[in-house]
């Protein structure tokens, strides 16, 4: 009897381990199922403030009007292998810091332009 005790305690210990990687692979793929090409609205915000600054020289007019490559947050369907380019400077302002009524003005300041 003390023979067979050692492989089913490996069966056990196997079939365990391969319960873990399947749900490890469950949450990534989950994590993943945002898009192809899509980026949250931390980075985001930090590429639409360096656009702000270097491109637009820190014109709070112009945080309406900068789209962010990629920005998806409202999950717009969008064909495999595209970038979704919709969602501008603003949106991921109001959402980085969890605020919707940021204005133009607050987002430029938020974004270290001394307005």
């Amino acid at each position: 009897m003390k023979g067979l005790e050692l492989p089913i305690n490996m069966i056990v210990i196997v079939a365990i381990a391969v319960l873990v990687l399947v749900v490890v692979a469950a949450f990534f793929a989950g994590q993943l199922s945002g898009g192809i090409n899509t980026i949250g609205a931390s980075a985001a915000y930090g590429s639409g403030c360096n656009t702000l600054r270097t491109a637009y020289g820190c014109d709070s007019l112009q945080v309406s009007n900068i789209k962010i490559i990629g920005y998806n947050p409202y999950n717009v369907p969008v064909t495999a292998g595209t970038q979704y380019v919709g969602e501008t400077l603003l949106t991921a302002c109001q959402q980085n810091f969890k605020q919707s009524s940021m204005d133009n003005t607050a987002c430029a300041r938020a974004c270290g332009c001394g307005i």
